[in-house]
């Protein structure tokens, strides 16, 4: 299931289950979910939503490290 940035959604669990989640954030997207993390940590320390901080900073690093070497190793393929 794909839930857009900012998209509210409810889960209802009708048994008892493991909770598997990734989160992705579109290039398209950072901006917007830059100030959806700035604005959770605004929140009062025991607001159920603080526990939702995406690291959106630690993704794009993250990215631009695996885009440099993927573009390393097929630089190293060409010569």
């Amino acid at each position: 299931m794909f839930i857009p940035v900012g998209g509210p959604h409810q889960v209802r669990n009708r048994q008892s289950c493991t909770k598997v989640a990734l989160d992705f954030v579109s290039p398209n997207n950072i901006q917007e979910s830059v100030q959806l993390t700035q604005e959770f940590r605004l929140l009062p320390p025991l607001h159920r939503s603080k526990q939702y901080i995406l690291e959106v900073k630690k993704l794009v690093v993250y990215a631009a490290s695996a885009t440099t070497n993927e573009v390393k190793d097929l630089m190293s393929k060409i010569e």
